[in-house]
């Protein structure tokens, strides 16, 4: 355990310093950036005009900018550096500050530059709506910052301070760690010194224990021969056991299925008593059957006779009829007979008849066929 604490402190110490070499780092870069804004200051009061200090005003949460500030930079870098047509390089984020987001810049030899971006509608904020989540971010304004570079160089220095001071509370803190540290392992060292102490008794107690142990552990094997004998008995006493109680099951089985075989016997002697007594009333039931088709069959007879006389008194009276009808039906015979001998008359006559008068007709026909060649013959002679 105090080896784990020494390790814990150990790891905090190195924190430290890894965050003592960052505020460092953090602190030489304000510098360099204070740098920068003196040299334009001294530009800008020498008249050239080239690096313009531009202020712009996003609309964005400045809390939310603070947290990613690295990624914020990058994006506002990228940016300018596209709406303006250069290299990324070139464009400087001199300082941030809240009221929504405001961000100073300027950028490496370009002259105007709030000019050139039209006082914020040529600021593209592709980037910078990127890192909003998708949320497009707004330019509220943009132009030349109030102060310039000096204004810039003033807020660089103050954050420089703030770096600096913040370096010196961080470098204290280092140093109170570093005397718990040093605390730790002072305690660490007497910890070590009892726990030597400490395995010198347990070392000793450990040596009769396992003298202890020794003596129990021959104990315990004398008695497990004991166990080994008793229970070597104790198999034989069961094994006589289990033979009588195996030739008891047998007994036992045997009995049972005795009992079943009469059971069974006497099973089937009360179904074959039903059996007959079944039967018995079938026969009963097939002899009253028999007497009633019987008597059925009697009284279907008599009908069959009964019906059978009046079928041949209807036959006598229908052969009568037919007796009428072949008399009446050579009555007709003649009849036709004599019609036909009238028809064969009235043919032959009729053809007598109708050769007269065709011959008559011939005739006729050709006397005025004569007289129409007599005419023609007239008329042609007048012709002529």
């Amino acid at each position: 355990a105090a080896e784990a604490e020494a390790a814990a402190a150990a790891e905090r110490q190195a924190a430290s310093d890894s965050d003592a070499t960052e505020a460092r780092r953090q602190a030489e870069a304000a510098a360099a950036e204070l740098q920068a804004a003196r040299d334009a200051t001294g530009a800008s009061s020498a008249g050239s005009g080239e690096e313009e200090v531009a202020e712009v005003v996003l609309d964005m949460d400045f809390e939310a900018v603070a947290a990613a500030r690295s990624d914020f930079d990058a994006a506002f870098c990228r940016d300018v550096a596209a709406s303006l047509g250069v290299d990324v390089g070139a464009v400087s984020l001199l300082s941030l500050a809240g009221g929504s987001v405001v961000a100073r810049f300027r950028v490496g030899g370009v002259q105007g530059v709030a000019a050139q971006l039209g006082g914020g509608s040529g600021l593209s904020t592709g980037a910078m709506t990127e890192f909003n989540g998708g949320s497009l971010v707004g330019v509220k304004s943009l132009g030349p910052a109030e102060g310039g570079a000096v204004a810039v160089a003033e807020a660089l220095s103050a954050e420089l301070e703030e770096a600096r001071a913040a370096l010196a509370a961080r470098d204290a803190g280092l140093r109170k760690q570093q005397a718990q540290v040093a605390a730790i392992k002072d305690k660490s060292k007497q910890f070590i010194v009892r726990l030597g102490d400490e395995k010198r008794s347990l070392e000793a107690a450990l040596a009769s224990s396992k003298a202890s142990y020794e003596e129990l552990s021959e104990r315990l094997g004398r008695s497990l021969d004991e166990k080994r004998s008793v229970a070597a008995a104790a198999s034989a006493a069961e094994a006589a056991s289990a033979e009588t109680r195996g030739e008891l099951d047998a007994l036992r089985s045997e009995a049972e299925a005795a009992r079943r075989a009469e059971a069974r016997a006497s099973e089937a002697l009360r179904k074959g008593e039903a059996a007959l007594r079944e039967s018995l009333g079938k026969v009963e039931g097939l002899e009253l059957d028999l007497a009633s088709a019987r008597a059925e069959l009697t009284r279907q007879k008599s009908l069959a006779e009964m019906a059978l006389r009046a079928k041949e008194a209807e036959l006598g009276a229908a052969a009568e009829q037919g007796r009428v009808a072949e008399v009446r039906a050579a009555e007709v015979r003649e009849q036709a007979a004599a019609l036909e001998r009238s028809l064969e008359v009235a043919s032959l006559a009729a053809r007598e008849e109708l050769e007269v008068a065709c011959l008559a007709a011939r005739d006729e026909e050709r006397s005025r066929a004569d007289a129409a060649e007599a005419e023609r013959a007239r008329a042609e002679e007048q012709l002529e």
